[in-house]
């Protein structure tokens, strides 16, 4: 049983902040169910434009909300998405604004829309290393889209 909020932080993103940080990223899956009886709106910002995460991190505070920080896979990958922003450098600019801000919310990093569209081995393979590199960087979160649509 956990001691306290901070002892649910995934062992992936305690790796990256340290042992000693007091940020609460935290897996998607323990916030939801945290909320699963509660009224409450868990915002997901697509932060394509990382200059706007500390005006919503302020915003969380002021409402004592909890925060998912997203990017679909379209939006930053291995290679940058259309943003430039690979997985490492997205989690970063999210855990140093959060650091800088002292923004000890709970929080989570999602890594969205990670498409598998076809079960070529490339294919697969790419998913496969887009969600190795979003946990390394310290995500907490991941939603696959695998839907085969057959032609």
């Amino acid at each position: 049983m956990a001691k306290s909020i901070n002892d649910l932080v995934p062992q992936n993103a305690r790796k990256i902040i340290g042992s000693s940080s007091r940020l609460c990223p935290l897996s998607s899956h323990d916030i939801l169910k945290a909320y699963k009886n509660e009224k409450a709106i868990i915002m997901a910002c697509n932060c394509r434009i990382v200059h706007n995460i500390p005006g919503i991190m302020r915003a969380a505070m002021e409402l004592d909300a909890v925060i998912a920080f997203e990017l679909a896979k379209s939006e930053g990958n291995l290679k940058g998405g259309y943003t430039g922003l690979t997985p490492s450098i997205y989690a970063n600019k999210v855990f140093d604004y959060a650091e800088k801000n002292k923004f000890y919310l709970p929080f989570f990093i999602h890594g969205d829309h990670v498409t598998t569209k076809s079960p070529e081995t490339e294919v697969v393979e790419d998913s496969r290393a887009l969600v190795k590199a979003e946990l390394d960087a310290g995500y907490t979160s991941i939603a696959i889209d695998a839907e085969l649509k057959p032609e």
